[in-house]
């Protein structure tokens, strides 16, 4: 039986530690490979000659207005201005045909940090041998029905916490999917970036991006404190079986916490990018 409680404290945190880590680290066209070629030829097909048009029309209509502010002007400042709008509206087309570029530097920096964060916490959160062997002879002086009582609590506390893995990677591929849909629609909104009065709804969207790539980092952040929470719980008081049994309600607890957590890194993410 002691063996069975090992186990499966060893199992939650090698649950925890693998959740979500391996497709929150990959880019798009890792991820899926055949969504992603899809999602570029809708981009090149059937997206970006919609994009074009818009950028013409605004294109157009910030001419106009430059020529109605320029109008009577002479000298330089009838000439200076124009041209600065023309070098916008240039800067503005390459970015157009650099969209998938751009996004994918954005969703590249997320990558990096989700990478350096698991270099530097993943290898602490690990229950270390000597955590092993003081678990196991607490437990070993434990009466056969609390053994059997803390089996059961163990057991409960390992199924609540694969129900949150569960939760955890819906998220994680719902977050890569609208990943997708925005990679597919990009161009579009970020036609707008001539006109002052609509050039808010690329730089808006360019927020949305980040902040969805930014959430990856918060989930695997998330993820990564919950091990050191549940090592910290487990191994508090462990010499008295009351206070070894609340502990491991406390872990359970946690696990909730963990859930919440993941639900609300949306929320927090937009907020530290200040997106809609």
């Amino acid at each position: 039986m002691e063996d069975y409680i090992i186990n499966k404290i060893l199992s939650v945190f090698s649950l925890v530690i693998s959740a979500g880590s391996g497709n929150l680290i990959l880019d798009p066209a890792s991820f899926h490979a055949g969504i992603y070629n899809g999602i570029m030829l809708i981009v090149s097909n059937a997206v970006m000659p919609v994009a074009n048009v818009i950028l013409g029309l605004l294109m157009v209509l910030e001419m106009y207005n430059i020529t109605i502010r320029t109008e009577g002007n002479h000298g330089t400042m009838g000439i200076e201005i124009p041209f600065k709008v023309m070098f916008k509206i240039v800067l503005c087309k390459v970015a157009i045909d650099s969209t998938k570029l751009i996004l994918e530097a954005i969703y590249s920096i997320s990558s990096q940090l989700i990478i350096n964060i698991g270099r530097t916490i993943t290898g602490t959160s690990q229950l270390t041998p000597a955590n092993i062997d003081l678990i196991r002879a607490n437990i070993e002086g434990m009466d056969f029905g609390v053994k059997l009582m803390t089996s059961v609590e163990v057991t409960l506390i390992y199924f609540i916490v694969q129900f949150v893995m569960v939760i955890i990677n819906v998220i994680v591929v719902g977050r890569i999917i609208e990943i997708y849909v925005m990679m597919g629609i990009a161009p579009i909104p970020l036609a707008t970036l001539p006109n002052a009065e609509v050039s808010g709804v690329a730089k808006n969207f360019l927020k949305s991006f980040a902040a969805v790539c930014l959430q990856g980092v918060l989930i695997f952040l998330v993820i990564a404190i919950f091990p050191l929470l549940f090592a910290n719980s487990t191994m508090g008081d462990i010499s008295d079986a009351a206070d070894f049994s609340k502990s491991l309600m406390i872990a359970a607890g946690y696990s909730f916490v963990l859930l919440i957590s993941i639900f609300a890194s949306g929320r927090w993410a937009k907020s530290i990018c200040n997106a809609m």
